[in-house]
């Protein structure tokens, strides 16, 4: 990550310019410091989200629960206020955040387990608001930037205690001023006037609008002044710089991942599609010539049986046709001789004579 120079803190002194609210070490110097001014500040954002009034605000140390096993618990700032009722707020300065609402109510179950102590009655635990301010949008299924969940039954909505309540504040759900009414814009409530300041008192296209707010909201005003204030240290300016160079190292090094990861997927399909056509036609070949040899051998056995037959039946046709004639020929002088014997022995001729001229045998002429 890219140092900050002192050359370049002194510079966005020099410009004016305004430090961002919602990076969690000025949100912190903002609500949670031991000013009266911070106790005023974080006493109206509380009210404004909690909706009741809130009094003797005092803010706790904000140790990290400490276990080998369970993630550990630590809010941006925790603190308690009449009689003992606590809060533990939460900022989220980022574009999105996986699994937000599942970490959350792991802090919720883990900051309540921790909060009464052993010996206590269950009645000495006293209400617990666990406040989300982010910068990204957790529910898509409705417009509201102000929600509170509490422990309900099911089936009528029935509270079973008011004891846990958690809220979440959705910054880019707040309209944007810059079209707003000014009916709309005097409507605004406490909390959406707060999501104002916290989102736009750093752009000076905004400040219009946030003194607009500030005018009418005395916090406002107080928390506008105090942001100018801490904007002339370069402390904060020098751990913003580091917050802002470190988010665009991870968002570089982000994107760098998603490109390479897009083109080792374009590369590995080309490459996937090229080994893909070339075992295609391999096998394609292999299996067209299996099936071409099987057809072939079945086309040709079947021409071969239908040819075989055709032929054979002309050649049978011609061999019975010239064997017939012979055989007919055969007989036929047989019977002609025969005939010749029989009339010639009718006739008076001796056997032996007529033996000799039909060529028959004595013993054949002696039976006619």
């Amino acid at each position: 990550m890219r140092r900050v120079t002192n050359k370049e803190i002194r510079q966005i002194i020099a410009e004016k310019r305004v430090l961002d609210p919602l990076y969690d070490k000025n949100f912190k110097a903002l609500f949670a410091s031991e000013s009266r001014t911070s106790n005023i500040l974080l006493s109206s954002l509380l009210e404004s989200l909690i909706d009741k009034k809130v009094q003797r605000i005092k803010i706790l140390k904000n140790e990290p629960t400490v276990s080998e096993k369970v993630k550990s618990v630590r809010f941006d700032i925790s603190c308690t206020f009449n009689s003992g009722e606590e809060a533990e707020v939460e900022i989220q300065n980022c574009e999105t955040f996986d699994d937000y609402v599942l970490r959350s109510v792991h802090y919720l179950l883990r900051g309540n387990m921790e909060r009464l102590h052993k010996g206590k009655p269950y009645s000495a635990q006293k209400k617990y608001y666990q406040i989300n301010i982010v910068n990204f949008t957790i529910f898509k299924d409705t417009g509201q930037s102000r929600t509170l969940y509490q422990l309900r039954r099911d089936k009528d909505n029935a509270l079973l205690t008011d004891n846990l309540n958690v809220i979440y504040l959705e910054l880019p759900k707040v309209s944007d001023p810059k079209t707003l009414s000014e009916s709309a814009f005097n409507s605004l409530r406490p909390y959406e006037k707060w999501s104002i300041f916290l989102l736009h008192v750093d752009n000076p296209e905004y400040k219009l609008f946030v003194d607009k707010v500030a005018a009418t909201q005395q916090e406002v005003r107080m928390a506008e002044k105090e942001i100018y204030r801490m904007s002339l240290r370069e402390r904060f300016w020098r751990w913003q710089v580091s917050r802002e160079n470190a988010r665009e190292d991870a968002y570089v090094f982000k994107e760098t991942r998603k490109r390479l990861l897009a083109e080792a997927k374009t590369s590995g399909r080309a490459e996937g599609r090229a080994e893909g056509r070339a075992e295609g036609r391999s096998e394609g070949r292999s299996l067209g010539l299996k099936e071409g040899r099987a057809a072939g051998f079945l086309e040709g056995h079947t021409a071969g049986l239908t040819e075989g037959h055709t032929a054979g039946l002309t050649e049978g046709h011609t061999a019975g046709l010239t064997e017939g004639r012979a055989a007919g020929l055969t007989e036929g002088r047989a019977a002609a001789v025969t005939e010749t014997a029989r009339n010639m022995k009718q006739a008076g001729i001796q056997i032996e004579t007529i033996a000799q001229c039909t060529g028959l045998s004595l013993q054949a002429v002696s039976k006619l």
